[in-house]
């Protein structure tokens, strides 16, 4: 994990020095978070703990980037929030990524507020390993409770 200005980046695993807190350093140009070969799908993880504040989240920005157009693997992820990083609700269903370099726009319904956030990866195309993605960019959107 890795320490930010206002928060702590979570993650699973590194794939060749794909860190976490790539995935929200804001640069979707560029190679983000990718988790290790030796994660699994439905253990492979990138989040946020919001520094002990509560968050109602309300809509989380996804964006696979990929070098090359020519790839269209799948994925399905979820969001998950916790209150103790240990253990986890899921916000949303599983969400269908269906081709990379698309940033994909999610409005969640959370009915609870939550310390951390998360997107674990569920699923990948047949044959898709966790790190077959170029890496993953994130941003969560909600409203802080006071």
């Amino acid at each position: 994990s890795d320490n930010t200005p206002s928060g702590l980046v979570i993650y699973s695993s590194q794939y060749a020095g794909q860190n976490g807190w790539l995935a929200f350093n804001g640069n979707n140009s560029s190679a983000g978070w990718v988790p290790a070969s030796t994660d699994s799908f439905g253990n492979a993880y990138v989040g946020y703990y919001f520094g002990g504040k509560s968050v109602r989240l309300s809509c989380v920005e996804i964006y696979d980037y990929y070098q090359s157009s020519s790839p269209t693997y799948d994925f399905v992820v979820k969001i998950q929030g916790s209150n103790n990083g240990t253990t986890w609700t899921d916000i949303s269903n599983g969400i269908s990524i269906p081709k990379p370099t698309v940033l994909h726009k999610v409005v969640l319904s959370a009915l609870n507020d939550y310390e951390y956030a998360r997107m674990l990866l569920v699923s990948g195309a047949s044959g898709v390993s966790v790190t077959a993605s170029g890496g993953w960019h994130l941003q969560f959107y909600g409203r802080e409770d006071v």
